[in-house]
């Protein structure tokens, strides 16, 4: 029994003798390397080797310096990592020096389990925080960007449209009714406000084009052309500019200008450095300088005066424009009230009402319609009625009597008064009584002087047959130029009815004289 076994015991060691000396047969050394030129694959842990090298169970690659590399080269385009596991364990760092693809389905990276980035093997999009990338760059979650100077820029394509950022609804999905999508909001928190569709809101300040942002401003804008455009895509819609001009514009410099169109000269409205203010005009030379016409219009539309202590902060002065001095043929500083400047043509300081004017009173308190209605006293040197001149201002008052120092006309303009009367009245006059005063005429009473030389009877009828008029007596064209003095033509008749009277007694004594002559005779007769 003994000796069968021993032989089977040494033809068991023998067996095993071939296989060791044929297996390490296949192994080779050179220095310190070993390999081997086996053509078939390599197992350890496992009699079905499945690959060149097939390790059933755990690998450790490890240097004395700490490092360990696996190189792997063959086929140029990708080598397999196969597993039947969910994913692969690396408790160390992974330094990748060349691309990372995948195949046949999307590439994950997870934290503890979280997935933190995936690439679309189809669309190559890349997702954080997201298995289903819808762009090529998807974050579900916040973002930060840490740097010295952190920034994000655009596109470096040639394109236009490359060099743009366009934030939008995302691609996944249609708007929700409801729901705001495509806003931006830059803020600490999502609570400071809530942007609608399409809306850009800050909780800071805001720089375009501006660096300096140091100041209490919330937009700072610093460009050498226009600073804002608004603008109206609707028919009818205008677009306007917003710019702060500078010495190469045409304007000049230091001016906020508001205009429609892209031409500086021609802006709305213009405040200059000097705080004027200018409408049609961009170079106003007044708090408020206007090129053209102004409406004052609403339930009851008012122009105030200054509510400064002075008083002469308190009128309205109008005057020639201040840029220059009146010229010489042209009206300035008048004031027309009108609905047309072709209803009258007011002077230099004139001012023209088209309609009624109230003083000290409503018009709604007028029920004649008069033209100017006054409540008090009106104090003038001169007032025209009927283009006469009614001089109100020179009539006094005394104990009800009326007293006026200069000429008066009636009926009549004085302009056409050559002797300066104090009264010309052009028609006729009714009193009862009108007393002559004494003047340095003489009157005629020395006719009935005894030493008065009553003049012939032949005398005035020569007078008369030359003259055709009584002496002394003016002539018809006298009275028809100058008219005639009441008091002196008074004495001059009076002079002539007294002369009258004188040859009147002289004819009666002649006619008692021939009578009593007559008598006599008629008695001698009858003797």
């Amino acid at each position: 029994m003994l000796r069968v076994l021993n032989k089977k015991a040494l033809i068991l060691i023998l067996t095993l003798c071939h296989y060791s000396f044929d297996t390490f047969a296949q192994w080779s050394t050179s220095g310190s390397n070993i390999y081997s030129s086996n053509s078939g694959n390599i197992g350890i842990g496992t009699t079905a080797p499945e690959r060149k090298l097939h390790v059933y169970g755990q690998a450790m690659f490890q240097n004395p310096d700490g490092n360990g590399s696996v190189i792997i080269s063959g086929n140029p385009w990708y080598t397999q990592f196969i597993s039947d596991r969910l994913a692969f364990y690396i408790n160390k760092e992974l330094q990748v020096d060349g691309p990372i693809k995948s195949y046949g389905r999307p590439l994950e990276l997870y934290a503890q389990n979280t997935l933190g980035l995936t690439m679309s093997n189809t669309s190559g999009y890349v997702g954080l925080g997201t298995s289903s990338p819808a762009s090529r760059l998807h974050i579900s979650g916040a973002v930060v960007v840490d740097d010295v100077a952190p920034t994000l820029f655009t596109g470096s394509g040639s394109s236009e449209l490359s060099r743009y950022v366009h934030i939008k609804n995302s691609p996944q999905t249609s708007l929700t009714a409801g729901l705001k999508a495509g806003g931006l909001l830059i803020s600490d928190e999502y609570s400071y406000a809530n942007p609608a569709k399409n809306d850009l809101i800050v909780k800071g300040k805001t720089g375009l084009g501006a660096t300096n942002l140091t100041e209490n401003v919330k937009l700072a804008i610093a460009t050498s052309d226009w600073h804002i455009k608004l603008s109206n895509s609707d028919p009818g819609g205008v677009d306007w500019r917003l710019g702060s001009t500078s010495n190469s514009w045409a304007t000049g410099g230091g001016k906020f200008i508001i205009s429609s169109n892209n031409v500086p000269t021609s802006a709305s409205l213009v405040i200059d450095q000097s705080k004027n203010v200018g409408i049609g005009t961009i170079s106003p030379v007044d708090k408020l300088h206007i090129v053209g016409n102004m409406v004052l219009d609403t339930s009851s539309p008012t122009l105030y005066t200054s509510s400064s202590t002075s008083d002469q902060n308190r009128f309205i002065h109008l005057r020639n424009s201040p840029t220059q001095t009146a010229v010489s043929g042209l009206k300035a500083g008048g004031i027309l009230v009108a609905d047309s400047y072709d209803y009258g043509s007011p002077g230099k300081n004139d001012i023209i009402v088209k309609g009624r004017v109230g003083i000290g009173t409503p018009l709604t308190s007028n029920p004649n319609n008069y033209s100017l209605l006054v409540n008090g006293t009106v104090n003038a040197t001169a007032v025209y009625m009927n283009d006469e001149l009614v001089r109100s201002s020179q009539w006094t008052t005394n104990n009800g009597a009326i007293h006026y120092g200069n000429s008066v006309g009636i009926g009549t303009s004085l302009t056409t008064n050559p002797n300066s009367y104090k009264l010309a009245v052009n028609g006729k006059i009714g009193a009862h009584e009108v007393r002559v005063e004494k003047s340095s005429t003489t009157w005629p009473d020395y006719v009935f002087a005894q030493d008065y030389e009553l003049p012939p009877l032949n005398d005035i009828e020569k007078y008369i047959r030359t003259y055709r008029h009584l002496p002394e007596v003016p002539t018809q064209k006298v009275i028809e130029a100058d008219g005639h003095d009441l008091g002196s033509m008074d004495a001059i008749l009076l002079k002539k009815i007294e002369e009258l009277t004188l040859y009147i007694i002289q004819q009666e004594k002649r006619m008692v004289s021939q009578e009593e002559e007559l008598r006599k005779l008629k008695e001698s007769l009858r003797k």
